[in-house]
């Protein structure tokens, strides 16, 4: 096992803290390791409606400069309920408030630099809110069908990584269920 022997801050952000962890490795070798500070986890929704619909948001990033397609859902603080915070981000990013929560799964995000975890919820009942975009925010909503985002899987039109292990994590649980 590693042995973590002291931590600094490198870098500390309302978004992001680095920090610089000196560790001893099983074979008594000292380096240092960076990390991302943990502050919570980073939950996903699949909203299904009673038609079988899947909300799907359309949302441009800035880094890529880029428009992806991906499933809603954000950070949680450690403090807040993981349901309460995946209900909070798909009512602020979609205007959808959702009646029913299931946990399918969870995934980490980046387990070379976090413990940030990503749980995938199937949500359901399905009602109209009020959308809260951060100013950082340009997101677009749509309704799809499972084939048409598998089609858009296939087209590389689906390319955030998250999202694609959600819909992995779906797939797979629905497919059990049959």
């Amino acid at each position: 096992m590693w042995k973590r022997l002291s931590t600094r801050k490198i870098l500390n952000h309302p978004r992001l803290t680095v920090v610089e962890d000196k560790v001893e490795l099983p074979d008594g070798e000292k380096t240092s390791y960076l990390r991302f500070e943990y502050r919570g986890d980073a939950p996903t929704v699949i909203a299904r409606d009673k038609n079988d619909k899947i909300l799907v948001i359309k949302e441009y990033f800035y880094v890529t400069n880029e428009w992806f397609y991906l499933f809603p859902g954000g950070f949680v603080p450690i403090s807040e309920n993981i349901e309460t915070g995946i209900s909070r981000e798909l009512e602020e990013e979609t205007g959808i408030k959702v009646g029913k929560l299931t946990l399918l799964g969870n995934f980490y995000s980046n387990i070379r630099r976090t413990e940030t975890k990503v749980d995938v919820f199937l949500g359901e009942d399905l009602e109209k809110g009020q959308i809260k975009l951060d100013k950082e925010e340009e997101i677009e909503s749509h309704w799809l069908s499972e084939r048409e985002i598998d089609q858009l899987i296939k087209d590389n039109q689906f390319k955030n990584s998250s999202s694609l292990a959600a819909w992995a994590v779906y797939k797979t649980s629905t497919k059990l269920k049959q």
